[in-house]
């Protein structure tokens, strides 16, 4: 980014947090740029970005999950801590990225939320739902009876307690307690067990019920539940029943016997029934079908009778009686009695061959035997055997001889015959139930004459076994939706088979399956043309295609449908257009049914390339050539272009020099780089002139330019400099006029002028103008000048010299005469020339004029009186010199001189030493002992750290930049350490400034602090006082009058205590901005606008200070400030 020359300052937006960037500065003029070292920096951290859902592992059958998270796309900051949420309560903090998640329950739907943390702030997931593995279910409740009858049991429960996934059937368990136990094994009751009822895919709520028939009366039975998921099963606990009572059953005719001796009395016994079905409560006997009127206990077992007539017994419990066949008995031809079973010698399946005996009493002549099956008369006559023929096969019937005499007949014990099984016949179709697009529900009914024991079904689909077992039904999974499926039946005994008729049924349609992703061809930079296949199973009539497109950056899905209506449904293709070039792109198709709909995978394409767009200029940076050192080199760097549309395969750089506006031409572009990279190197160039730049980016599909871009050279030594016109010559000064160099490379920004004698260059004049006055030259002296014009620094060439002469002038310099020979009457002198002549010499003057000498004081040696007759003498008369002209006597004062001047300055420096220091003077500066450490020697001397780190660090930036610093350059750097390039020097000048309680910007700034503070104070008096003022608030005060300058005063009327001094100042009053409109740049603290006395001296203003308070501190502010003051 770029900011104007007067802006120190610049914000930096777009950066992303957390991230390590390197910032430098460059500084642009004219002549060219410079660059600050890069100084590195991390933005601040920010809440994480980019939080993807949990990776969940089932665990402990459904108890437990094992979380697995990443860590976020985008941190934004060191992560300082995961919390796993679950329904709203923390169930984990910390930074390990997975957590096993106890204590759950199976089957079960759980809310998670993952919050990740910075020392930004945290950012949450969105809820996630997970449901938990199936388990086992467990706490199933028993069975609960709704009706109890003698032969059956209504029996109803509900669903277990904890289901822990989708019950997929009940079993109703049934055992008799009279089989439990009895000496058997607990595996021997788990056999016994059966199986009474199936309930498959029941509703999860809803009880079940069920009835249980074919029991015995007044039996003891215990029911169970065993309940079944996809991962196990569990069984309740047994619930016992017992069976409501029922009348007897296998009541034998009672036993009628003769006593003997007494014929007319009869011995009536009978036996206890077979099947008591309850609590035998009574015996009653009937005599020809009419009942005593008594009866008889349960445990009475016979009667004695005087009646001779048939009798029958009746038996009785709490829920019925049943009455036995009678007993006939007579004295005359009686029925016959004891009559035996018949016996069964061959058994088929249709047939039976029977024979029996005679009756061992027949109380007559048997005259017929009658062969009853089931209870029909089959034979009749009086043959011992008899074939029975048209039976049925694996048919139980019940057999009874009856064996008669004129006196009666008499029936054996009945015989049940099973005849032997045959094959089933008559097997109808099944019963085909669709229950969805892949299941058929399948039941059936046994066959009509199963002629045996049927031992088991087989279920065929389409000739293919699926299902062989003893249930009358089955549920058939897995199949394809909107299918038509034919069904057969087969039923099995031991002796054969049969197969029912053929039942067929239709799967419902369902949403298609088996959509292959699309095939894409580029049809162009802007085009992709799809195709594709219909789904490998329809699972119905397709109703509509759907074509998705997304870009995989932006992520934004766009799509067409197509119907049967549409031209592209049949065809299965279509063309995409409005594509980017050489871009990416996912397609994939949804094929719908009427009941649903299924998408492809993706698939990507890539468009043809086409050329780039959007090429931005390079940027110029100015290097010095590598031979010359001058800024004749440019190093280009540009970024791809904003649309590549392919490849690039190269860049090629084009260069043109760059006329002025008044010239209307184009040089023809040179290419000087064509290479992959993007930067390159443009050497020897002209210096201090502007070239053109164009950038062209290459690809398979074509090429495209950036616009042009200036860049000037830097500036070189000017060529062609002439040598300088004297316009006007004095005798000590010139007026030089500079001609421009033919070329000057550059703007020339320096004009040298310079005189060269014996190899020396004198510099006599500088400046950016090209007249120039020289001053300060010799009179009448020749001098060779030259002139240097310059560019830029080291930049700067000589032209040839021309002569110049100046002109006379009065001598000047001329040596006092010296005397040579002296007497008491006369003295002889001699001199030197002028050292400065200006001219041609003419005696004691020079064609300009003259000079003088200085004064020489001659006194003339001391004589005697003089002798007679030598007055009137004429000349000059020698006498003797006096004591005080000799020079031995001149010497010795002169020396005396010298020893007392001595003796007084030690006594004064004596003193001035033994005065003590104020509290701002410092001793003097001590050369320490000099000490070696490792690296070299290293002096110590007493200077502050501040101020020492002020020098080291003005001498490393001379080394850096070859130039002194600025002043304000050093303020700065010490104020803020971090703008030092070099960082370990950095660190110890920031220590040096913090660990200096005297010198340094943190003392400046604590006593700007002071001062403030003591200016407020100051405010509050002159408020108090309601004097009217204007400017700063001063804080320690000294007060001057005009003449009586150090005078103390005590300012009482301020409320001041403490000795600190007031300076005033008469002679009018001024305002601080007033004062520096009118030029003063230092102005006084406080401006009293209406002028006060104290002790008899006008006071204007008041200038406060709040350190030191010496007179040498006093007589430094006089000097640097108070004296420049207006009103003084």
């Amino acid at each position: 980014m770029e900011e104007s020359g007067s802006v120190q300052e610049a914000t930096v937006f777009g950066l992303e947090p957390y991230t390590q960037y390197s910032l430098r500065v460059e500084a642009v003029n004219e002549a060219g740029s410079a660059s600050s070292p890069w100084d590195a920096i991390r933005t601040l951290e920010a809440s994480p970005a980019g939080l993807a859902n949990f990776t969940v592992e089932q665990r402990e059958q459904g108890r437990a999950l094992l979380l697995i998270w990443d860590q976020p796309i985008a941190p934004n900051g060191i992560i300082t801590m995961y919390n796993v949420y679950s329904e709203g309560n923390l169930e984990f903090s910390g930074l390990l990225r997975n957590f096993l998640f106890r204590r759950l329950e199976p089957w079960t739907v759980y809310s998670l939320i993952l919050e990740a943390c910075t020392s930004a702030g945290c950012t949450r997931s969105p809820p996630q739902h997970v449901t938990t593995a199936a388990a086992p279910p467990a706490l199933q409740p028993p069975p609960r009876p709704l009706f109890i009858g003698p032969d059956r049991v209504a029996l109803t429960w509900g669903p277990p307690s904890q289901p822990n996934g989708p019950i997929g059937e009940y079993y109703l368990l049934g055992r008799s307690v009279e089989e439990v136990g009895n000496g058997r094994s607990h595996e021997e009751d788990i056999e016994r067990e059966k199986v009474l009822f199936r309930a498959s895919s029941p509703h999860h709520a809803d009880p079940v019920s069920y009835t249980v028939a074919g029991l015995r009366p007044w039996t003891r039975y215990q029911f169970s539940v065993r309940t079944h998921n996809p991962t196990g099963h569990t069984r309740s606990p047994w619930v016992t029943v017992t069976t409501r009572q029922a009348p007897p059953r296998g009541l034998a005719p009672p036993k009628v016997s003769h006593l003997p001796g007494q014929p007319s009395e009869l011995l009536v016994s009978w036996t206890p029934p077979l099947e008591p079905n309850g609590v035998l409560q009574s015996y009653r006997i009937q005599r020809s079908n009419v009942s005593f009127s008594f009866s008889f206990d349960a445990t009475v077992l016979s009667y004695t009778d005087e009646d001779l007539l048939p009798y029958s017994i009746t038996a009785c419990t709490s829920e019925g009686c049943t009455t036995s066949p009678r007993t006939n008995v007579t004295t005359l031809e009686a029925p016959p009695a004891a009559v035996e079973a018949p016996t069964a010698e061959r058994v088929t399946s249709n047939s039976l061959n029977l024979s029996w005996s005679k009756p061992l009493t027949q109380n007559g002549e048997v005259t017929d035997y009658v062969l009853k099956l089931n209870n029909e008369d089959s034979y009749r006559g009086r043959e011992l055997n008899a074939v029975l023929s048209d039976l049925r096969p694996h048919t139980s019937y019940r057999l009874v001889l009856w064996a008669c005499t004129s006196g009666g007949c008499t029936a054996s014990a009945s015989l049940s015959v099973v005849t032997e099984e045959a094959p089933p016949t008559v097997l109808p179709a099944p019963t085909l139930k669709v229950t969805g697009p892949e299941s058929v529900e399948v039941s059936w009914r046994p066959p009509e004459h199963p002629n045996g024991i049927i031992t088991g079904y087989e279920l065929r689909r389409d000739g293919a076994v699926i299902y062989v077992g003893a249930e009358a039904h089955y549920h058939d999974f897995t199949l394809l939706p909107s299918v038509e499926y034919r069904y057969v039946v087969r039923a099995n005994n031991s002796k054969g088979a049969v197969s029912s008729t053929a039942a067929t049924a239709k799967t419902h349609a369902s949403a298609p399956s088996g959509v292959a992703p699309p095939s894409l061809t580029p049809d162009g930079p802007n085009r992709l043309r799809v195709e594709w296949s219909p789904p490998a199973r329809p699972n119905g009539d397709i109703v509509s295609y759907t074509v998705y497109e997304r870009d995989p950056v932006q992520l934004q899905v766009t799509s067409s449908v197509f119907t049967p209506e549409d031209g592209d449904f049949s065809d299965r293709r279509t063309t995409l257009h409005g594509l980017a070039p050489y871009h990416r792109y996912e397609v994939r198709v949804k094929a719908c049914t009427a009941l649903g709909c299924s998408s492809s995978d993706w698939a990507s394409g890539l468009t043809l390339e086409a050329p780039p767009a959007g090429q931005t200029a390079p940027l110029l940076d100015l290097h010095p050539d590598a031979h010359t050192g001058l800024q004749t080199t440019f190093l280009l760097t540009w970024t791809p272009p904003a649309e590549p549309n392919g490849r690039v395969l190269h860049y090629e750089v084009y260069r043109r020099l760059d006329h002025p506006p008044d010239v209307h031409r184009r040089d023809a572009a040179t290419l000087v780089y064509k290479n992959i990279a993007t930067t390159c190197k443009d050497e020897a160039l002209k210096p201090y002139t502007v070239y053109q730049y164009q950038l062209w980016a290459v690809n398979s599909a074509g090429r495209s330019a950036g616009p042009w871009v200036d860049g000037r050279t830097g500036p070189a030594p000017p060529e062609g400099v002439g040598a300088p016109v004297f316009l006007r010559v004095s005798a000590t000064s010139a007026l030089v006029t500079i001609h421009p160099p033919a070329r000057p490379n550059g703007m020339v920004s320096l004009y040298r002028v310079f005189s060269l004698l014996h190899g020396n260059h004198t510099l006599l004049s500088e400046g950016t103008s090209r007249q120039q006055t020289l001053h300060d030259l010799r009179a009448y002296t020749r001098y060779w000048v030259g002139v240097e014009a310059c560019t830029c620094y080291q930049c700067c060439s000589q032209g040839p010299l021309s002569e110049l002469h100046t002109l006379a002038a009065p001598p000047a310099r001329q040596p006092p005469p010296r005397p040579v020979t002296l007497t008491s009457r006369s003295v002889q002198l001699e001199w030197e020339e002028p050292l400065a002549p200006n001219g041609l010499r003419a005696a004691c003057f020079n064609n300009m004029g003259s000079t003088a000498s200085n004064w020489t004081a001659v006194t003339t040696l001391s004589e005697g009186p003089p002798a007679p007759g030598d007055v009137g003498e004429e000349g000059v008369g020698l006498s003797a010199p006096p004591v005080y002209s000799e020079l031995w006597f001149i010497l010795l004062l002169a020396l005396l001189g010298l020893f007392l001047l001595a003796l007084l300055l030690g006594l004064v420096l004596q003193r001035a030493l033994r005065k003590n220091p104020s509290a701002r003077e410092r001793p003097p500066l001590v050369t320490l002992q000099k000490t070696r450490k490792a690296g070299g020697e290293a002096y110590m001397v007493d200077l502050s750290p501040a101020l020492m780190a002020r020098l080291v660090l003005d001498r490393f930036l001379q080394g850096l930049e070859g130039a002194t610093p600025s002043k304000s350059v050093l303020n700065g750097m010490l104020k803020e350490p971090s703008l030092i390039p070099d960082q370990v020097l950095a660190k110890h000048v920031y220590q040096c400034t913090i660990n200096d309680c005297c010198y340094g910007p943190l003392v400046d700034c604590i006593k700007h602090a002071i001062g403030q503070e003591h200016e407020v104070l100051l405010c509050d008096r002159l408020k108090e006082r309601n004097l009217s003022f204007l400017g700063k608030t001063p804080h320690l005060l000294s007060v001057y009058s005009q003449g009586r300058a150090g005078e103390e005063r005590n300012l009482s009327f301020l409320g001041k205590t403490s000795p600190h001094l007031l300076s005033v100042y008469s002679q009018g009053r001024a305002d601080e901005n007033q004062l520096r409109v009118l030029g003063y740049d230092k102005t006084p603290d406080v401006i009293l606008e209406v002028p006060i006395a104290v002790e008899g001296h006008i006071v204007h203003w008041i200038e406060s200070k709040a350190s030191f308070g010496d007179d040498h501190s006093h007589r430094t502010y006089l000097n640097e400030q108070f004296w420049s003051y207006w009103n003084r």
